[in-house]
């Protein structure tokens, strides 16, 4: 996954964010809080994965305001 914008390109060394959420698991049905601490950032991509596969799992319920949701392809 890299960035899309214009002008923006990934970052050479470790980025100074922590994503935070609380639950190491996921059950059927049971949401999973997602944090990002840090300073502001221009623009995330997220998804829910199994380990090593290619399947998107979940939807995003309560994203902020000005989050913008790409579509499943």
């Amino acid at each position: 996954m890299k960035p899309g914008h214009v002008g923006v390109y990934p970052q050479p060394k470790p980025a100074p964010y922590i994503i935070k959420i609380n639950s190491s698991s996921y059950q059927s049905g049971k949401p999973i809080q997602v944090q990002i601490l840090g300073p502001p950032y221009r623009g995330i991509l997220l998804q829910t994965r199994a380990f090593s596969k290619t399947t998107l799992y979940g939807t995003w319920l309560e994203p902020p305001n000005d989050t913008k949701i790409l579509p499943v392809k």
